[in-house]
């Protein structure tokens, strides 16, 4: 059976009921599948058009099928506070995934089940995870985005039933860490930032780099998980101290070179002594013995000519140590490593500090905010029609985010002249493009009244219309400022009605107390 073949909307519950069959699931587990793949069918539209670069409905659900027919084995679910579902509240988890064995252990219901596949997922298809013990910075970045993405798959099934669209994260954690993926998601897109969350490499490149707006992304995550990880805090500041002391030592440049120097001596006198042995057969012996001497059984070195193997590695390793010493020497070596150093500095200190201080933390916060809104902005005014049509769903998305239980990006204090610039170049760049209807020749009657459509969860913005009412029937002097009512509708429905202070009432270019579609293209 070839579920990747292309599927029909009629095709996919007969598909997934024919890998039911192959599968030793228990009657519940079955049903709790069949049910969530109906309520990704019945939101996936709303979500496609709301999430504009979200992949084609088919796409997502061939690779759930796929997930549960190639790596899913076993799974079990369990009811919260009971006797099976303690290995779950001891680790405080929705799921445990075992890739090895392709077995889930997960809580009754079709989020966490989703989410546990995609767990599942990335745990089976990822061939390059850093531990956290080999590099603390890299390992804990790519936990994050195991998590992060996660939350973002299950997005469908949490926050769209077929009706509505509403952010739907209850918990705190997860609300932060979904707010810092999808800020970096919304700029850059699902494939950059993959490879910047999760490709060792990439994230290695990245830290070198001078891309502030993505190194500003590695603080938030590193200070959010340090706040609660006691190992990774401790670790970030080691890293810190060796950091400052190689900082102190490359700005005194003459002791710099002095240092250099003698670190050289020491490493060409190892080399000598390496080749004393190596060409030295008794020599070779004593020193198999002595090492083994001190190593734990299973450690130990299997025979001379596997010693003879390692001391060859350890010169050649030893040689360019000593070729990497000369280069630090040479005038614009010297200069990038210094540079280089500077900014690991001040790249650990800003997570420390957002670490202990809310403030710094916060101000951290806003920096990304700020960064992201400077890059938004200018990708507006490159944009042709359709790019332009598709920022305005981005922006929408964007300022929905929820950055607590009741508020979003939208309600930051510190971005909003940002915001307000953002909107305003959408705006602006719409009716120019006759994507949007010019309710007005000026800029900030239009702004007064389009504002609105941009934190409307009205799913289509396609759809939306605006009508236009005088808060009173008094005369009103065309050249004071004037009270309306600006009411947004989804088609039939109305969603809201705010109320506007305007200049110049005269400069309202569409008629009062008539429903206006405010999108002119589709």
């Amino acid at each position: 059976m070839n579920i990747l073949s292309k599927l029909t909307s009629n095709e996919y519950n007969n598909k997934l009921e024919n890998i039911l069959e192959t599968k030793k699931f228990d009657v519940e587990v079955k049903n709790l599948l069949l049910s969530m793949l109906y309520k990704i069918e019945t939101g996936y539209e709303d979500y496609k058009k709301v999430k504009v670069d979200a992949e084609e409905k088919d796409i997502f659900i061939r690779r759930i099928l796929s997930i549960i027919q190639n790596e899913c084995e076993e799974i079990k679910v369990v009811t919260p506070q009971t006797f099976k579902s303690k290995p779950l509240e001891e680790k405080n988890n929705i799921c445990l995934v075992d890739e090895e064995r392709g077995s889930i252990l997960v809580y009754a219901n079709e989020l966490d089940l989703l989410y546990s596949l995609f767990e599942m997922d990335y745990k089976f298809q990822q061939k390059d995870i850093v531990s956290k013990e080999e590099d603390p910075i890299i390992g804990n970045i790519q936990s994050f985005y195991k998590v992060a993405n996660g939350i973002d798959e299950s997005e469908i099934i949490r926050d769209f039933d077929g009706w509505s669209w509403n952010n739907n994260i209850k918990d705190q954690e997860n609300i932060k860490i979904n707010f810092i993926y999808q800020t970096m998601q919304v700029l850059l897109g699902k494939k950059i930032t993959h490879k910047l969350l999760n490709n060792p490499e990439e994230i290695k490149k990245t830290l070198e780099g001078n891309e502030e707006f993505k190194k500003s992304i590695y603080v938030l995550i590193l200070i959010m998980i340090a706040k609660k990880d006691n190992n990774l805090r401790q670790n970030l500041e080691n890293i810190k101290n060796e950091k400052e002391k190689e900082y102190k030592l490359i700005n005194d440049k003459a002791q710099f070179i002095l240092y250099t120097t003698e670190e050289k001596k020491k490493l060409n006198n190892d080399i000598k002594k390496i080749d004393e042995i190596l060409n030295d057969k008794d020599k070779l012996r004593y020193e198999y013995y002595k090492r083994n001497e001190k190593l734990p059984n299973k450690e130990k070195i299997f025979s001379i000519s596997h010693l003879a193997d390692m001391l060859e590695n350890e010169r050649k390793e030893k040689l360019e140590e000593i070729k990497k010493k000369n280069k630090m020497l040479e005038p614009l070596e010297y200069v990038r490593q210094k540079d280089k150093n500077e900014k690991d500095v001040l790249f650990l200190n800003s997570i420390i500090e957002g670490v202990y201080d809310k403030e710094k933390e916060k101000n951290a916060i806003v920096n990304v905010q700020q960064m992201f809104l400077k890059k938004f902005q200018e990708k507006i005014e490159k944009a042709d029609k359709d790019k332009l049509l598709e920022l305005i769903y981005r922006f929408r998305y964007y300022c929905l985010i929820p950055i607590t239980r009741r508020k979003s990006i939208k309600d930051i204090p510190e971005i909003q002249k940002q915001l307000a610039d953002v909107t305003n170049c959408l705006i602006d760049n719409g009716i120019y493009k006759q994507i949007i209807v010019n309710f007005s020749d000026s800029t900030s009657v239009c702004y007064n009244i389009l504002k609105y459509v941009f934190i409307s969860k009205i799913i289509n913005l396609q759809e939306v219309e605006i009508m236009i009412n005088k808060l009173d029937n008094k005369k009103q002097n065309d050249g004071l400022e004037a009270r309306i009512k600006v009411s947004i509708f989804d088609v039939k429905d109305k969603e809201k009605t705010y109320e506007e202070t305007v200049k110049h009432l005269k400069l309202i270019k569409v008629k009062f107390n008539k429903k206006i579609k405010v999108f002119l293209y589709s």
